[in-house]
């Protein structure tokens, strides 16, 4: 379950990659990518288990999604200044 996942996560990361505009390095498509297999991977854990650990993992998910966001506005700030 956690391969077909994660094997998904690859396929959007790539797609992602696409996507995004040629100012992108190969370093920042790579970090983005780990964001979404990492987020996928978390998902999975959360619906399969709901413990003490999965709050865990939602507070780390919430936490990487905030890390993409701050890290992709920073990119279009330097891009457009």
């Amino acid at each position: 379950m956690i391969s077909l996942f994660a094997f998904g996560a690859i396929l959007i990361s790539l797609l992602l990659a696409g996507i995004y505009p040629k100012w992108m390095t190969c370093l920042e498509k790579g970090l983005l990518g780990f964001q979404v297999l990492f987020s996928m991977t978390v998902v999975v854990e959360i619906i399969e288990q709901t413990t003490l650990v999965s709050l865990l993992q939602v507070m780390l998910f919430i936490w990487s999604i905030v890390l993409a966001c701050i890290s992709m506005l920073a990119l279009f700030r330097t891009n457009h200044s």
